[in-house]
This record gives C-alpha cells, structure tokens and sequence, in this order.
C-alpha cells in the first residue's frame, strides 16, 4: 500500500467510524517483551478495536526495531507492523 493510499485509508476510518472502512487494513502484526504486560494489554486493544493481531513474544525487540528502521529516540516498548508502517510504542487507537 503506497502513502496516499494507507493515509487515505485512515482518513476514512476517522471520519466514518463503525463503517468497515478500518476493516480494509486490518492485519497487524505486535512485535513485544513477553514480560511486559503494557504491550499485552495494547494488543487486546487493537484486536477489540477490530485488527487481526498477530502477537509475537521476542526477546530482541532491538533486532526488529533494527529491521524496520526505528530512529533510537523513538523506540518504545513494542513494535507493531501494518504492511509497510510500524508504530512505535503506544500510539492511540484513533491515530492508528
């Protein structure tokens, strides 16, 4: 999914709430600290907000961040990918 197309995929999802239109991306993938239970509980929001999260306990959150090109100073407690974007960290439903 290219830029224009991902952010007008959320523009729709913010303006028309409960219309399936955040159903069009629904796949997420959580990369987290099998001990942290913050990211445990991000997860459960996401799937109840409608994603299909794919959650994958990993003791080297650096490699993946690595992976995906997170900058240092931006590196929270969990990674999660939606095709080409990660967010980092917390990031709120709405902005998702």
């Amino acid at each position: 999914m290219r830029r224009r197309s991902f952010i007008a995929v959320v523009a729709s999802a913010l303006a028309f709430p409960g219309r399936g239109a955040l159903a069009v991306m629904t796949r997420m993938t959580v990369y987290r600290d099998p001990a942290c239970g913050c990211c445990h509980e991000w997860s459960k929001a996401m799937a109840a907000a409608g994603f299909s999260v794919d959650a994958r306990d990993t003791d080297d959150l650096a490699a993946i961040k690595a992976r995906f090109g997170v900058p240092a100073d931006l590196e929270g407690c969990h990674t999660a990918v939606i095709e080409e974007y990660y967010l980092e960290g917390h990031v709120p439903l709405a902005s998702v």
